[in-house]
């Protein structure tokens, strides 16, 4: 009888796990591997922890062949298209059967794994202060030491057992609170939504993404990294893809954590501090305009009453904006900058010249800021790799790979983050010497191709990439 291997999201309820030394419960939306033996007409299915899996030996296949050769992915995110992730999943088939289980002692429901060892060794931390607490307390000593325990702890370790202490006997209602208070998803089991809860409230809110800078980062539900999902384009119409995942020390962190309802002042702070790292910045900031950039803008006779004038208006709006000594980031490519330019002014044709001009500051931004965020965002890509000298490769990849996604040729732009998560990997310096060997011979890196090393000789030499340059005029 034909059978098949998959993976996937359960899609409801708590199905019990197949193996005999686990038999514990599946949460809704945990990856499953499902073993379906064709019977007559139809299939009969069997359904497994990804780590509780037992890998037929009949295939003589290894763990990596199988999930290669035979396990066909119907994820909602094809994980294992994504060669980080493909690895994640072998690593936790490696692991073993999970240990049955339900709800902690203490009170705080976990899965049916029990707690992730992220979070199992916050609560670790918090018995020892816990523990020491109690000593503090029977004794009458003004001068009580730390404990030996203690003491290895670290400041961050401590920070985050003393934040479990506060939110461990919160219900899932009130953990909800506090992140939608906070713009932060709020689905899951207990355990995941403490893990950031607790993450939040020490290290602050997550930023956006360094590679794709649009896409919403967020802690993972077993603690261990960050990641990204994409995000989807309004504009464009189209969803952009991301999985990109980060040490959890390498993102942009912002605070405070909010812990009750915020004020509208708290509201409009974290609009402000989300706006980093998009094209646009938001609200425009008029008030670093030389007065005479707005008294000229303000002298433009504002006469928009046929087709013939509001060109003339258009076109002396886009000259004090593009000119050399204008603070505004305007885009280089001037005949879409005065078509965006044109519409403004069509659209808003009852409002004054001040209105159209706050319109273009916050649409392009100024130059200073939009130059200082460039630099934030570079900094963050070279924290997140292993070899900060290749971010610039990364950077543009990542613009070229955008560039594909706004022409919906998904699978180039899915190639080309391929070829960021092997970059991201490198353990060494990329050179004029050594490019072109990352796409051929003895030195070829896993997903980096032929083409693509041609791409990364070609920036690593000039700077620059034929094909993103290329590309940059069609959009333009």
């Amino acid at each position: 009888m034909p059978t098949k291997y998959t993976i996937e999201e359960a899609k409801s309820g708590r199905s019990s796990c197949k193996n005999t030394k686990c038999k514990g419960k599946i949460d809704k939306d945990e990856l499953r591997i499902g073993v379906h033996v064709e019977v007559d007409d139809h299939f009969m299915s069997k359904w497994y922890h990804v780590e509780c899996f037992p890998k037929p030996k009949k295939l003589g296949a290894s763990k990596e062949e199988f999930v290669e050769e035979y396990l066909e992915d119907e994820t909602k995110d094809k994980l294992l298209q994504n060669e980080t992730s493909k690895e994640v999943i072998i690593r936790q088939m490696e692991k073993g059967v999970r240990k049955s289980g339900g709800d902690d002692d203490d009170g705080v429901a976990g899965s049916s794994t029990g707690p992730s060892d992220y979070l199992q060794n916050i609560k670790t931390h918090a018995a020892i202060l816990i523990e020491e607490k109690e000593e503090d307390n029977g004794s009458s000593s003004t001068s009580i030491k730390p404990s030996k325990k203690a003491k290895r702890m670290s400041k961050g370790e401590k920070a985050l057992a003393e934040a479990y202490l506060k939110f461990a006997s919160m219900k899932n209602a009130e953990l909800q609170d506090v992140l939608v208070y906070n713009r932060v998803k709020k689905t899951g089991t207990k355990e995941a939504l403490l893990i950031r809860v607790v993450d939040g409230y020490v290290n602050g809110r997550i930023g956006r993404c360094l590679d794709c800078q649009k896409g919403k980062l967020s802690i993972t539900d077993d603690g261990d990294a960050i990641q990204c999902k994409g995000y989807f384009d309004e504009e464009g119409g189209y969803r952009v893809s991301c999985k990109s995942r980060f040490p959890v020390d390498a993102v942009q962190r912002y605070k405070p954590w909010f812990i009750q309802e915020l004020t509208d002042e708290e509201e409009a702070l974290m609009d402000e501090q989300m706006t980093v790292g998009k094209e646009s910045n938001g609200e425009a900031d008029t008030s670093k305009l030389p007065g005479d950039l707005v008294q000229a803008v303000n002298n433009i006779e504002w006469d928009l009453s046929s087709k013939q004038n509001i060109k003339k208006v258009t076109t002396a709006m886009v000259e004090l904006c593009a000119s050399e000594t204008s603070p505004i980031d305007f885009p280089s490519a001037l005949a879409k900058g005065k078509m965006e330019v044109g519409k403004m002014i069509l659209e808003h044709k009852n409002e004054s010249a001040s209105v159209v001009l706050n319109l273009i500051v916050a649409k392009y931004g100024l130059k200073e800021k939009n130059a200082k965020n460039a630099k934030r965002r570079t900094e963050q890509v070279e924290a997140a790799m292993t070899v900060g000298a290749n971010a610039g490769i990364v950077e543009a990849f990542n613009e070229l790979a955008e560039l594909y996604f706004a022409e919906k040729n998904s699978n180039a732009a899915i190639s080309y983050k391929k070829v960021i998560e092997a970059i991201k990997e490198l353990d060494f310096e990329i050179t004029e010497e050594n490019a072109l060997g990352l796409g051929m011979g003895k030195t070829k890196v896993d997903r980096i191709g032929k083409a693509s090393a041609i791409k990364i000789h070609q920036f690593v030499t000039t700077g620059e990439i034929e094909k993103l340059v290329e590309k940059r005029a069609q959009h333009a």
